[in-house]
């Protein structure tokens, strides 16, 4: 016979489930190691607006303690004696933090071999309207009409 598990969120589960949480743990780890099932969890969350703010700050805070430490090391990098370290480490720095001017540019060309099947030409160009706004920005990219068919 399985263990039972409590329902009732008490102040040292709250405080638990906050530690757990903001040192990383996953939802389902975090509900094994309290002994709770993840649908209480979820019950809980939307039913104590607090605790579920408790929960997002502790998942913001674990994030940010998890990129400040990457970027720490990175800066470790850039002082790096290693000449191919380094510049693979400004680079990706580059990318990150100034995408506008040197983030990975993608360029997508559609032409031919698509098959809609059975989509309304209404449907058809609301996929061509939203390939061409999200890939189409840059201007580099190309999506034509005629490479859709029936």
């Amino acid at each position: 016979m399985p263990a039972k598990r409590e329902r009732k969120l008490t102040e040292r589960k709250w405080k638990k489930i906050i530690e757990l949480v903001r040192n990383g743990y996953p939802f389902v780890k975090v509900c094994e190691l309290v002994k709770i099932d993840e649908s209480t969890l979820w019950h809980w969350r939307k039913k104590f607006k607090d605790f579920d703010e408790a929960i997002q700050d502790a998942k913001r805070r674990f994030r940010t303690q998890i990129a400040d430490y990457a970027e720490a090391e990175l800066i470790k990098l850039l002082k790096s004696e290693k000449d191919e370290v380094k510049l693979r480490t400004a680079i990706y720095l580059l990318e990150k933090y100034l995408p506008e001017i040197f983030g990975n540019k993608q360029q997508i060309t559609l032409s031919g071999g698509l098959n809609f099947g059975s989509l309304s030409n209404e449907q058809r160009k609301a996929i061509e309207d939203y390939l061409r706004e999200e890939y189409g920005k840059n201007g580099s990219s190309s999506v034509g009409g005629n490479g859709v068919s029936d």
